[in-house]
């Protein structure tokens, strides 16, 4: 009942911000429907597909460096019901919570990596996106230099970055583990001691410094997708922007839809997207509202496909999880 609740609510909350946007002229219908034309939709749903093809095989990568026995077919399937969880059921299980149930399940004597597997993935997926971000920030640095609200941004991407390089080190080096003696101590502590097992496992896959480096690299094509397709639709609007106003302006718009207050960002990626354009770019219009908008339309195309593995392969034991989570 909580977590029905709960969803219910996030959903009133991103239909408040779509009202809002709507309502005051920062997201018109008249840009929505300039984007819904057979060509518009067709090249959405051809991107967003390679682009979580791509996403999958960065998390299809990471299993099999370690020796697990998956297909990509396999793993793409789990993608896409994780795609469906987050748009449409009521529940507060996450598309990454059911992968790392599937998978852990179908590889019940290594749950503990096959779960870590999830949340690497989707770490190293956030990565990228700050990555590509500070990246931009080579093509248009006097620019930014020169703009207070964007250099404050571009800083606090850049810190956010180093943090996660020197957590991802940490975590995936065991020279550093014991140096600092993390796992030891850890493992003495009588609340904290499981976390021993998670940092062990962690390493494992920092033995696969190249699988790592690919995944990273994998990503980035993925991502760089998600950046020309809403190029495409800057273009469709009779938007004049820089690549550097893209490449800065979407993945930071995509880091901040991973705030879990909405269903897939719903939302809170409309005032995120249009707040990063019209701050990099005033002349930028309802681009950033429109884009993003067309982008969770087209992912919620992927999710009813991920409807149809969900009925293929869901269980019991998950459909409980999902009813008293």
């Amino acid at each position: 009942m909580k977590a029905r609740l709960q969803f219910f609510l996030k959903i009133a909350f991103a239909a408040v911000l779509i009202y809002f946007l709507i309502h005051n002229g920062f997201l018109k219908l008249d840009s929505l429907k300039a984007l819904l034309t057979v060509q518009s939709i067709a090249i959405g749903f051809l991107f967003i597909g390679a682009n979580l093809w791509l996403l999958n095989w960065r998390w299809y990568w990471l299993l099999r460096s370690r020796g697990f026995n998956v297909t990509l077919g396999q793993t793409y399937a789990l993608y896409l019901i994780g795609v469906f969880f987050n748009h449409a059921l009521p529940s507060s299980v996450g598309g990454d919570v059911v992968k790392a149930y599937y998978i852990a399940n179908e590889q019940k004597h290594r749950r503990v990596e096959s779960v870590l597997s999830v949340l690497i993935d989707r770490v190293l997926g956030l990565y990228t996106l700050l990555l590509l971000s500070l990246i931009s920030v080579l093509f248009d640095f006097n620019f930014v230099m020169s703009n207070p609200e964007i250099k404050w941004m571009a800083m606090l991407c850049g810190l956010l970055t180093i943090g996660m390089s020197v957590c991802l080190i940490i975590g995936f080096s065991s020279r550093l583990d014991r140096w600092l003696h993390i796992t030891s101590t850890l493992k003495k502590l009588p609340v904290l001691h499981k976390l021993a097992h998670v940092f062990e496992a962690m390493q494992l896959f920092g033995k696969q410094k190249s699988a790592i480096l690919a995944s990273i690299f994998i990503s980035c094509i993925g991502q760089m997708l998600s950046v020309l397709f809403v190029m495409y639709v800057g273009s469709v609007l009779g938007a004049h922007l820089s690549f550097a106003t893209y490449l800065f302006c979407v993945p930071l718009g995509f880091v901040a839809t991973a705030l879990p207050v909405a269903p897939a960002g719903v939302g809170v990626g409309q005032v995120a997207f249009l707040f990063l354009f019209k701050t990099y770019s005033p002349e930028s219009g309802d681009l950033g509202a429109a884009a993003i908008t067309t982008f969770q339309l087209a992912m919620l195309s992927w999710g009813v496909i991920g409807s149809i593995f969900y009925i293929r392969y869901r269980s019991p034991a998950l459909e409980a999880a999902a009813q008293n989570a």
